[in-house]
């Protein structure tokens, strides 16, 4: 089991979108933001076969980011973006913006995948930074629900549907994945999971009325009949086969039981509305008859990335996580594994805290508030990934064969460290050396190069200043193995330069002495330098000087840790 340390986002502040039909095009007004108000009439260029693509086979992360940056260039223009980028601007660094999109005017734009929404002026998916979660805000005629608190323990009440003559699915896996995910806080008696047998909506009616339930957790097939318009999930009948029941008769029998505060969907297409009204779908017909939230899915999702998704989630929900601040964790456990399907599943919520568990304590982690000149990390959960690459499909020998590795938790620079960054360990360290071929004068960087990677420095300096902010931290610091920045890489932004890693190549900068598969304890992660065990470090990412195009996630390259090439930088990772 991995345990989350301990939320690094104190506050969230609320950025509110309106979404209205003008004639022509739309409007968007921010209703309430810490950069106060804007309005701004903008236009959506869809692609209508993209959008199919990506509801029926997905999306290249390449796609993804292309329609994404369409999305968010269009909502984001002129004060709409000056409002975003005040309002973050705004913030401490330990706060974070919750954008909760209004769109029940709009619903034709409700099934576009504003989970995608990509700022590329920061090279960032805005729902894979815990800084700015996504949720779908559903407006009713009624009070907002003020929290999602509830007194300990938490009761899960876990239905698995899987009817006999359905496509199989692996339910069994996901019972044991959420017990695994809730087992320290089971154990402390604050959240007890229950299994809902025989999974029929007669069941649950009588369930229901023994005693409170506060999350319900649904496995099972979902459907969308476009015909009607309604979305149904496929409980049990008596016998074992399948039962759909409607969006509309769930939220009757629901509705009356006022201390249900959530409601999670592992079901295709549970998130899928009309385009006549909002509220058509599952997850949204429960929000509108009084659950205060719902997770469901906008497109079919695989076994394997369902199982992950519930796992991270339910993990970073007992860490004391708002339930959209654990569903970026959940985001980033899918992401870390290439998948596209971290976009898929979409949140609905009227509470403005997201807060089941506001006194659940997680791991002893080393508390992640950040002082001015720390760079930002980011979380990356513990699991195995498919490292390297196929000489077949193009990869080098250095890189092949993929295999896959297990990794626990750590935490990895966002970016790049800065030139902003790295002056505060030349003010500090008198010896410590200066970037070379850089524009550093008298110890000090560009001024308009602050925010730009530090650039023109050795393995060892770039290993001097983790070592460096470890001892005025007191947190962890180091350079990433390769294996770590790989598994970083598909979400973490770039800076166009190379980076050192920890990891040794060997003594002959044309052969490598440490193959795949990788293993951490053969050697290749010894700080020693000596000629004998090979001298040359791995350096990753960045942008080759003669061939650009080679340049991506899987390449490794050598290099002596002497070089200081105004091409190179590094990141740090906080070890856990």
């Amino acid at each position: 089991m991995c345990l989350l340390p301990m939320p690094s986002i104190r506050t969230y502040h609320s950025f509110d979108i309106s979404f209205h039909r003008d004639i022509g095009s739309y409007r968007a007004e921010v209703l309430q933001a810490p950069g106060g108000q804007a309005e701004e009439q903008f236009l959506l260029s869809v692609d209508e076969d993209e959008m199919i693509i990506w509801r029926h086979e997905g999306l290249s992360k390449t796609q993804m980011q292309a329609m994404g940056q369409r999305l968010f260039d269009g909502l984001f223009y002129g004060t709409m973006g000056k409002c975003l980028r005040s309002s973050l601007a705004s913030i401490s660094a330990d706060n974070g913006l919750r954008l909760n999109l209004r769109l029940h005017r709009t619903p034709e734009l409700a099934n576009l995948p504003w989970e995608l929404l990509y700022d590329s002026a920061n090279a960032r998916f805005l729902a894979l930074s815990e800084r700015t979660p996504i949720v779908r805000y559903l407006a009713l005629g009624q009070p907002e629900s003020v929290t999602l608190n509830v007194q300990l323990p938490l009761r899960i009440l876990v239905v698995l549907a899987n009817p006999s003559e359905e496509r199989p699915l692996d339910v069994a896996r996901e019972w044991v994945a959420l017990s695994e995910a809730l087992e320290a806080v089971q154990m402390r008696n604050q959240v007890y999971l229950e299994r809902l047998v025989p999974p029929t909506l007669q069941t649950l009616r009588l369930r229901l009325l023994t005693s409170d339930v506060h999350i319900l957790h649904f496995v099972g097939h979902g459907l969308f009949d476009t015909t009607e318009g309604e979305g149904f999930l496929v409980f049990h009948d008596e016998e074992g086969k399948s039962h759909p029941v409607s969006a509309q008769d769930l939220a009757i029998l629901l509705h009356n039981h006022p201390s249900l505060r959530f409601v999670y969907l592992n079901a295709c297409q549970g998130a899928i509305s009309g385009d006549s009204s909002v509220y058509a779908g599952v997850a949204q017909t429960l929000v509108q008859q009084g659950v205060p939230a719902a997770l469901a899915m906008q497109r079919d999702i695989s076994d394997a990335g369902a199982l992950v998704f519930a796992r991270s989630f339910y993990e970073a929900t007992a860490a004391g996580y708002p339930i959209d601040a654990a569903l970026t964790q959940a985001r980033l456990a899918l992401a870390t594994t290439g998948s596209d399907e971290w976009a898929v599943p979409v949140l609905f919520s009227r509470s403005r805290d997201n807060l089941l568990l506001p006194g659940v304590k997680g791991s002893k982690a080393p508390d992640f508030r950040r002082l001015p000149f720390e760079p930002e990390t980011l979380y990356i959960p513990a699991g195995t990934f498919v490292m390297g690459c196929e000489v077949e499909i193009g990869a080098a020998v250095a890189e092949s064969p993929s295999h896959q590795v297990y990794l626990g938790a750590f935490c990895i620079g966002t970016n790049v460290v800065t030139n902003r960054e790295y002056t505060a360990y030349i003010a500090q360290e008198s010896q410590a050396e200066v970037p070379r071929k850089s524009g550093w004068f008298l110890r000090q960087p560009p001024a308009e190069k602050l925010e730009q990677p530090v650039v023109g420095v050795s393995w060892h300096s770039a290993l001097d200043y983790c070592r460096w902010l470890s001892g005025v931290t007191g947190r962890s610091y180091r350079l990433p193995t390769e294996a770590e920045w790989e598994r970083a890489c598909p979400i973490v932004a770039h800076g166009g330069v190379e980076e050192w890693t920890s990891t040794r190549w060997g003594s002959d900068s044309e052969r490598c002495d440490y193959p795949y598969p990788y293993r951490n304890d053969d050697g290749r992660e010894d700080e020693k330098t000596d000629s004998h065990l090979g001298r040359f470090r791995v350096i990753r990412a960045g942008i080759d000087q003669k061939v650009p195009t080679e340049m991506h996630c899987t390449t490794r390259l050598p290099s002596d840790p002497e070089s200081k090439l105004e091409w190179r930088g590094f990141r740090v990772l906080m070890a856990l």
